[in-house]
């Protein structure tokens, strides 16, 4: 559904930054449940928490 007198351009560039922001949260995510300290320990905890990933 489109809005009345919203350019189709930044129709489409809003889509593709969600696409973006998507993308790059998963690359977050994944360093996230991959990060070691000095030991070669993880981190965190193995997953992202809802709560943890909109804070």
């Amino acid at each position: 559904m489109d809005i009345a007198g919203v350019p189709h351009e930044l129709i489409r560039w809003t889509a593709s930054r969600g696409e973006q922001i998507d993308a790059r949260l998963a690359d977050l995510e994944y360093e996230y449940v991959t990060a070691v300290d000095d030991e070669g320990e993880l981190k965190y905890l193995p997953a992202v928490s809802e709560r943890a990933r909109w804070n």
